[in-house]
């Protein structure tokens, strides 16, 4: 049904044919339980049975198909009992505009049979276009209501005991290998129509967050694969999302070398030695993070990780894995390592136009386009030289794109190395920077670094803040009159200013800051004190109010 109703909705038609389902291929991974594969049959054979069924009802002028198309005449018939039952028996009540679905499915399966019959009588094929916008629209909505439904489904929190028990969770886990299925047979319009990967970001996003973590592995295992599809198939419209799920759900337990989950990590071995196998893929996450200075090295850290997986647990240190496993562990690193030198081979060779006649991969770079802003792949759809003049044009467009793209990872290298500095010595940070030209040297661009950048240390930025040199004074003085605290109640300024730094430890420090918050406060809301001295003095009861309040350390707290 699932793969229907979407194959509709990519046709814009109800009456497109069906393709023969397998079920064998959809599932994956395999049902444990049919190991003799009784189970797969009896579904392969309920399956054909019902699109012999629907075959029936669009075909029903068809030899040999009369009872099928008596059938569906009766069944008609007897749809207003269908229609006199209360949707809201059906539907979750939060879901108010699924409520006129039923109505829709039955109206339109007449509509289809009105059509085909009209086809098949009259031979024209010509469908009206209003009819045709309609049908449309309403397929389009229906598919992204089940879509809807089905993360939903999978976000049911299921009671306590079905953490020990799996078959209370058959729920949540069918609506995941549902989604699992549909991913991976996703046509170009749910990949790129925006309302559809808005609907992946608000629903699906929300669904790997809270499954990502869960203990009973099956579910770990569907999530993992649904991410896989995201980052295979739908990776040119969700590079954020992509960007915070790789470290959380495949880094973090790739680069747990001595005391990982075995199961776990095995699962997410065997998914990224899928991924590995498309260099595409490889070098779509190459240049859209580890070459974009705002986002995290995931193809530096998805290598190191398996590199440390492949030399297996350090010596001397404790670990939870078995000698067995520790073994399955470096073998399965050591194959994704070789499909990632392997794919890398295969891309240098597409750029070097050599033939590779034992490659049976096909590049999906004309369905995964880089993020709009950032740099084209270099030559990144594998197209053959073009004749003429043109070539010469081609090869110097991708000697300038790979230049700039060296360029941008040696600046986020760069940069990266300043950051590291700066979180153990931050002055010394700040003057490396400034050198390196990663940061203008005015206490103002200094300020906005400190405000932006992402990788500093908190703490570390409040300790330099609250200095007493000449450039530290400066640098936050223009920190803090980079806010506007116009119109904000005092407790609400404070939070903005602290939230982009933790307060340093010295006394002298905080008075420092505190002191400059107050003039600042002062300035952009004129009526509110008498002086600047009175919003000092509150603004550091304040912070020893709340230190005293929320500090562990303080054993004598302040009485009422």
């Amino acid at each position: 049904m699932l793969v229907i109703v979407f194959r509709r909705m990519e046709a814009d038609s109800s009456t497109v044919p069906v393709q023969p389902i397998v079920v064998a291929e959809l599932m994956e991974p395999a049902e444990k339980a049919d190991a003799d594969g009784t189970m797969t049959m009896f579904v392969q054979g309920f399956i054909t049975k019902i699109m012999q069924d629907i075959d029936g009802v669009l075909n029903p002028m068809t030899p040999g198909k009369s009872s099928a198309s008596a059938g569906h005449d009766g069944a008609f018939e007897t749809t207003p009992t269908v229609e006199s039952t209360n949707p809201a028996d059906l539907l979750d009540s939060t879901d108010k505009d699924m409520l006129d679905a039923k109505y829709w499915e039955i109206s339109m399966y007449k509509t289809a049979l009105e059509g085909r019959k009209g086809e098949l009588a009259d031979g024209e094929t010509d469908r009206d276009d209003e009819l045709d916008v309609q049908i449309g629209n309403k397929l389009r909505r229906d598919a992204f209501l089940v879509f809807r439904a089905l993360c939903k489904l999978s976000m049911k929190t299921p009671p306590k005991e079905a953490l020990a028990d799996p078959q209370l969770m058959r729920g949540k886990i069918v609506a995941l290998e549902l989604l699992k299925i549909l991913l991976e047979n996703a046509g170009a319009i749910f990949r790129t129509s925006e309302r559809f990967l808005g609907a992946i970001k608000q629903y699906l996003c929300l669904s790997l967050l809270k499954n990502s973590a869960s203990t009973l592995m099956i579910v770990f295992q569907l999530s993992c694969s649904i991410f896989i599809s995201l980052v295979s198939r739908f990776r040119a419209g969700l590079k954020a999302e992509i960007g915070v799920f790789f470290p959380m759900i495949v880094l973090r337990v790739l680069e747990n070398v001595a005391q990982p989950n075995f199961q776990q990590k095995m699962i997410v071995l065997r998914f990224l030695e899928k991924l590995c196998v498309d260099s595409q893929i490889l070098v779509d996450i190459f240049i859209n993070y580890d070459c974009d200075v705002n986002s995290s090295n995931i193809f530096e850290r998805m290598v190191n990780g398996l590199l440390k997986t492949a030399q297996g647990v350090p010596p001397g240190a404790s670990t939870t894995l078995l000698p067995p496993q520790d073994a399955t562990m470096k073998l399965e690193a050591m194959k994704c390592l070789v499909a990632i030198l392997r794919s890398m081979g295969d891309w240098m060779n597409k750029q070097l136009r050599i033939p590779d006649p034992h490659s049976t991969k096909k590049s999906e770079a004309a369905e995964n386009i880089p993020e709009p802003g950032n740099l084209p792949m270099a030559n990144g759809n594998g197209e053959e030289p073009v004749e003429g003049s043109d070539s010469h044009s081609e090869a110097s467009s991708e000697i300038s794109d790979v230049s700039a793209i060296e360029q941008r990872r040696a600046y986020k290298l760069e940069l990266q190395e300043g950051i590291s500095l700066f979180n153990r010595k931050p002055k010394k940070g700040i003057e490396f920077l400034i050198n390196a030209n990663k940061v203008g040297s005015s206490p103002e661009e200094i300020a906005a670094f400190l405000k932006n950048a992402s990788g500093l240390n908190k703490t570390l930025i409040g300790d330099y803040l609250g200095e007493r040199d000449e450039l530290s004074l400066k640098v936050m003085h223009a920190y803090v009159d980079s806010f506007d605290f116009q119109g904000k109640e005092f407790d609400e300024a404070i939070r903005a200013l602290l939230q982009g730094f933790r307060l340093p430890g010295e006394a002298q420090k905080i008075d420092r800051i505190m002191e400059k918050f107050a003039e600042r406060y002062c300035k952009c809301n004129p009526k509110a004190f008498t002086s600047a001295d009175t919003a000092y003095v509150l603004a550091y009861s304040v912070i020893l109010l709340n230190t005293d309040a929320h500090n562990p350390t303080v054993k004598n707290k302040m009485s009422g």
